[in-house]
């Protein structure tokens, strides 16, 4: 082979080392870009509900993840984005939003609808209202919240529902509970964050039922 012959194979190999290195090169960037799309952020839910007699006894207890409704991204999204309340029309709802503005997440509502949540849902299949006669607290009751102190950002949200309030004559048939940025009243409606069904809870008058409500962003 003629030294013109070597230098030119020389340099084809090394044209083709260097296309190899960064073919390879480019492979890495794409694999860590795909690790970084992986670990991609949520919420997850977790309801816990107890039910005491009036001898301070447990009765019932269910516990269930619950389901994000978009309507709930969205008004999260709108929250963290926006920054206010003021004129911030959530547009983008799988279904006509049921709130112009976004609140606080602390008001917990339950009810007897078993139909299973979906994430079109903007609230729940059978609210149940007060039976002490107050309409626009619609069985929605504020919360104590507590931030969490684990890895991951954690809020707690609990609240109970004394005798009385869920019903004063007949058994209540609890079966669905949701949470919502404001309480029931005649003029606006509340956005729902989330929602899910569980087994039925049968709460008679004298009974307390308690709701834990633990919200992870992760």
């Amino acid at each position: 082979m003629t030294s013109i012959n070597k230098n030119v194979a020389l340099l084809m190999g090394l044209a083709a080392i260097a296309s190899i290195s960064t073919a390879y090169a480019l492979m890495q960037d794409v694999q860590s870009t795909k690790g970084v799309q992986s670990e991609h952020g949520g919420f997850l839910g977790h309801v816990t509900l107890v039910l005491y007699g009036p001898d301070g006894q447990i009765k019932t207890y269910r516990q269930t993840d619950n389901l994000v409704v978009t309507n709930g991204d969205n008004a999260t999204a709108n929250k963290m984005f926006f920054g206010t309340n003021a004129g911030r029309k959530l547009s983008v709802c799988a279904q006509p939003c049921t709130a112009a503005n976004v609140n606080v997440f602390q008001y917990i509502a339950v009810g007897t609808g078993p139909t299973a949540p979906t994430a079109n849902d903007v609230g729940l299949s059978g609210a149940t209202n007060n039976n002490a006669g107050n309409r626009a607290s619609n069985g929605r009751i504020a919360t104590t919240i507590v931030n969490g102190t684990t890895q991951h950002g954690t809020v707690q949200l609990s609240t109970t529902w004394p005798a009385n309030r869920l019903t004063n004559t007949t058994t209540a048939s609890i079966q669905e509970a949701g949470l919502f940025d404001q309480p029931f009243n005649f003029t606006t409606q509340a956005n729902m964050f989330s929602r899910q069904t569980f087994s039925a809870i049968g709460v008679n008058p004298a009974d307390t039922l308690q709701i834990t409500w633990t919200i992870t962003i992760t």
